[in-house]
């Protein structure tokens, strides 16, 4: 897509983060038992609120980079506005974000969260404070704006109803931070060169390669494998486990058939990242069919529209799968 045309990044962020907001969503939704008119409501309320928000994120993202991004001859979206413009498109707009909250009735607790997330992108992004500069922190920032305080706004909508506990908010929270973490590094990974010639201290700039596969190995995984099960039992969501498995069993065909590489952050040729696929399409699909079989077969009309929107991700993976299968003895 051309820049000119994409001032909002929606390429970057689309199929990767926001299917998981929607597939924690839906989880959340099946635990309150949510009915379908409620949960309609529910997805297109959130959306109404957090698109402006992630659109407006890469805004003041771009905003906070020009001058790096020209250190890095990297193409920059705001670099030809005049700092007037910069300024209102990145911080005057600020006080809209909350039109949508507010005219839906959100409680105290959901606009809380509404502003933690607002505030996780000004940490990441402007200086003096810019985390993007300061290594890990960059990371935790960042998965904290994108997944961490939407998902807890969700559950704050539903505060009253006294559905969540402590463990709640503990268990998806913690899931969500070291998930963003680790997909994050993704983005840093590929990232390296600009962030270098720009002299940012990213995790990988500050750091050496080895060490953060080891960081990464040791710590990141297990604590965000320990905790997406913890919210799969908190939430009770077996069902996803079913996901889980078809997931696994995919990784295994795709690696021993066409030697794809599960990876735990880079992306190369023939590398995916491990449990990506997972999160961006498993998760909802999963959580729909639930749906469809167990409450009530209108759900199939999300699960519709989710997969068309969606479709790129998941029809990618679906041909990958289906010329294995038609192709099972040729391909040693």
């Amino acid at each position: 897509m051309p820049i000119k045309n994409d001032l909002f990044r929606l390429g970057e962020w689309w199929n990767v983060k926001v299917s998981l907001f929607y597939g924690v969503l839906t989880i959340v939704s099946i635990y309150t038992g949510q009915e379908f008119k409620e949960y309609v409501t529910t997805i297109w309320q959130t959306f109404v609120v957090l698109f402006p928000i992630a659109a407006w994120a890469n805004i003041i993202n771009d905003f906070a980079d020009v001058d790096s991004d020209a250190k890095a001859n990297k193409l920059n979206r705001l670099s030809h506005w005049s700092m007037s413009k910069r300024v209102i498109a990145s911080f005057g707009t600020i006080p809209l974000l909350f039109l949508a909250p507010y005219l839906f009735g959100y409680n105290t607790l959901s606009l809380i969260f509404v502003l933690t997330t607002i505030l996780a992108f000004i940490f990441y992004s402007v200086k003096p404070i810019r985390l993007k500069d300061r290594g890990w922190f960059g990371a935790i920032a960042d998965a904290s704006g994108t997944q961490v305080f939407p998902i807890l706004m969700v559950l704050a909508l539903e505060c009253n109803a006294s559905f969540f506990s402590f463990y709640h908010y503990i268990a998806l929270g913690g899931w969500l931070v070291f998930a963003g973490v680790r997909l994050h590094l993704v983005h840093q990974f590929m990232d390296y060169e600009n962030d270098l010639a720009a002299n940012l201290n990213t995790i990988f700039t500050v750091y050496k390669k080895e060490n953060v596969i080891r960081w990464v190995k040791r710590i990141i995984l297990p604590l965000e494998l320990f905790f997406l099960f913890c919210t799969l039992y908190v939430f009770h969501a077996v069902y996803i486990l079913m996901g889980f498995v078809w997931y696994l069993l995919i990784v295994i065909l795709l690696s021993k058939k066409l030697k794809i590489k599960f990876v735990l952050y880079a992306v190369k040729t023939n590398e995916r990242v491990w449990f990506s696929e997972f999160y961006n399409s498993f998760i909802l699909i999963f959580s729909l069919l639930y749906l469809v079989v167990k409450l009530n077969f209108l759900f199939v009309i999300p699960l519709i529209i989710f997969g068309l929107l969606f479709y790129k991700e998941i029809a990618l993976q679906g041909k990958e799968v289906l010329h294995v299968l038609k192709n099972w003895r040729h391909i040693k």
